[in-house]
């Protein structure tokens, strides 16, 4: 749906970017009302508006032509309307909103579990009406999921793509995973997702910084401890469907997202900073109103330090560090008739303003083998694609490329011949 949008604007206004930028910058607006509206009956909710205004990584895809903060929107649209789903009507309309959503990100599939036990609840309704409401909410999602199969099936690829994939639409990562031994579970789960929660907290740092030393792991992990007593407490005081969504999304982050981006956790950074919010109140009044000025401050020292440096990618690992450090570089040194050959390639063509080829795991020099200078980026690590790293290694090892920039973990080389320099 988001490509939908972004093409009304553009039939609107034409292909301009100030335009793009400034719809996007009201949808954050948007997202940002939609949190204090769920929120606004709570203690806390003004607070956590403002933590989620104020967070840089919100700031940014406030004003980045991507599906973030649309999906962030209708994430908090359809808990609103589960919330308020009192009659079958409601659920249908709140059924509606996951569809879009799910045609949005795929992972709005969740939303029909969540709805399932949320319906189920409802102590005060009779059996027969929560069977129909979610029944009502169940029928646009699942019509959406059933469609987007079928796409999958019949338009993508003529490559085979299972229901699992097609349903996420997550290109493959279930399938990759169900490939991966429990150690390198565990390994990706100690260098990305576990560490991203303290971004989000102590934005300032830098998630570079935060990658590099155990101690903000410890701090990640206590304030996701603090969190998940802040929502135990909430279940047993009043539980809305946002707890119902905070467990479901966070438990399939941690299970298939391992090793994605830092922005793949927006959609929880309200509930992060609310339930950190409430466990701190319920310790102390004190100790909550601290920990809200103290998150607040953090926030938006976070937010202060990258407006003053915008292009320091303050929200990249230190692999993308070094990619969009490699990309500038290539944009500064190779020659302009020059053909790159890179996984993430569009972040490449985008920075470097060179022809980029996409690393399949394929040979790449027949792509380029007419180009006068072609050169490929390789790399090591969790982000490089296995295969396109394994046939870096082969090619550096017979001298078909030569390094011109870089290291081994992440560089640029130059193409030397297009065939193995041993007999």
């Amino acid at each position: 749906m988001f490509p939908a949008f972004l093409a009304g604007v553009i039939g609107a206004f034409g292909l301009s970017w100030p335009a793009i930028k400034l719809a996007m910058a009201t949808l954050g607006l948007v997202g940002a009302w939609l949190t204090w509206r769920y929120f606004r009956a709570e203690p806390e909710g003004l607070a956590v508006t403002a933590a989620v205004a104020a967070s840089p990584i919100y700031f940014v895809f406030s004003h980045h032509p991507m599906a973030e903060v649309p999906f962030f929107i209708l994430v908090m649209a359809v808990l609103l309307a589960l919330r308020g789903a009192r009659t079958v009507a409601h659920a249908f309309l709140a059924g509606l909103l996951a569809a879009v959503a799910f045609l949005t990100r795929g992972y709005a599939a969740l939303f029909m579990p969540v709805a399932l036990v949320w319906f189920a609840v409802q102590r005060k309704v009779r059996w027969g009406q929560r069977a129909w409401r979610f029944v009502a909410f169940a029928l646009p999602l699942g019509m959406a999921v059933l469609g987007w199969k079928h796409y999958t099936n019949a338009v993508i690829a003529s490559q085979q793509i299972d229901f699992v994939t097609g349903m996420w639409g997550n290109a493959g990562t279930i399938n990759n995973l169900s490939a991966l031994s429990l150690g390198d579970v565990a390994r990706r789960l100690y260098w990305f997702e576990l560490r991203h929660p303290a971004y989000y907290f102590l934005p300032w740092a830098g998630l570079a910084a935060i990658f590099k030393s155990d101690l903000w792991l410890v701090l990640s992990l206590l304030f996701l401890a603090a969190a998940l007593v802040g929502w135990w407490l909430k279940v047993r005081r009043d539980a809305g469907p946002g707890e119902l969504w905070f467990p479901a999304m966070l438990g399939f982050w941690l299970f298939v997202n391992i090793g994605h981006s830092v922005r793949y956790w927006l959609v929880l950074a309200p509930f992060l900073f609310y339930y950190v919010f409430v466990a701190a109140q319920r310790f102390s009044p004190r100790l909550g109103r601290v920990t809200m000025v103290a998150v607040l401050a953090s926030v938006t020292a976070g937010l202060v330090l990258h407006l003053a440096q915008p292009d320091t990618l303050r929200f990249a690992t230190p692999h993308w560090q070094a990619y969009r450090d490699a990309a500038l570089w290539a944009r500064e040194h190779l020659p302009p008739d020059a053909v790159m050959v890179a996984y993430s390639s569009h972040k490449m063509y985008a920075v470097a303003d060179r022809p980029t080829w996409p690393a399949t795991g394929e040979d790449p020099i027949e792509r380029v083998r007419q180009a006068g200078h072609a050169y490929v980026l390789c790399g090591e690590g969790m982000d490089v694609p296995k295969d396109h790293a394994l046939w870096c290694r082969m090619a550096m090892a017979d001298g078909r490329i030569k390094r011109v920039y870089g290291d081994v973990g992440l560089g640029i080389y130059r193409i030397e011949r297009t065939t193995s320099a041993r007999p």
